[in-house]
């Protein structure tokens, strides 16, 4: 009877311990498929000059021989390698140091922009849409996370309006109406003609930030003609 609690309860405990191991992904980066690794393993370094990638490396070599240590902490560590991996065309790797990144710390958002950027890099576009996401869901308060993601949207799906809306209104929401934030959406809203909203934003803008009168009403003031043509 005893044996048979025994092992019961040792099944429970590895059932446990699968459960918690998979959640993990949710707060780490997943593996790379193969379409991807096929992307990411085209990248060409940008290094032309002699002796230049082979100077990057004893870098990463230092970096990683001294990683915790000094100023530069684990994570920073593993992004940076990261970065230096992107610029020397090694896609792959540079995904794996991201996500060894992630692993150090799921809730900071500088490695998803890593990995999104080398997505789009290679064409990988929804992915890097995915990962864009995620680092604004990780640290909304951070206004460059939205203006990147917003950037990316208006760039790459300029027909999806309502995705596009979504991700400014996120970003004034997440950010206490950040003037940049009202900036970019308030040209963004000009350029797709929403004439009276705009103006709107351009009022908020000019609230916050009155010593640029002349140009922000001036923005005003060719918006309101333009909604007379």
């Amino acid at each position: 009877m005893n044996k048979k609690i025994t092992v019961v309860t040792i099944l429970c405990l590895m059932l446990i311990a699968v459960v918690i191991f998979w959640r993990g992904p949710e707060e780490r980066i997943s593996g790379l498929n193969s379409s991807q690794k096929s992307s990411l393993s085209k990248m060409v370094s940008i290094y032309t000059e002699e002796g230049q990638a082979a100077k990057a490396q004893d870098n990463i070599d230092v970096y990683l021989s001294k990683i915790g240590d000094g100023d530069l902490g684990v994570y920073e560590t593993y992004v940076g390698v990261a970065q230096q991996y992107k610029l020397l065309g090694e896609g792959i790797k540079a995904f794996e140091y991201y996500q060894k990144a992630v692993e150090n710390n799921p809730d900071r958002s500088l490695a998803y922009l890593g990995v999104a950027n080398l997505f789009l890099q290679t064409g990988l576009i929804e992915d890097a849409d995915i990962y864009y996401q995620k680092a604004v869901e990780k640290e909304p308060q951070y206004i460059q996370n939205h203006l990147t993601y917003t950037d990316f949207l208006v760039r790459t799906f300029p027909t999806e309006k309502t995705k596009i809306t979504n991700a400014f209104e996120s970003a004034i929401n997440h950010t206490g109406s950040d003037i940049n934030a009202l900036k970019a959406y308030a040209s963004w809203l000009g350029d797709e003609k929403e004439y009276d909203k705009a103006i709107v934003l351009w009022k908020k803008v000019l609230e916050q930030n009155p010593e640029n009168k002349e140009s922000v009403q001036y923005e005003i003031d060719r918006l309101e003609k333009k909604k007379t043509l």
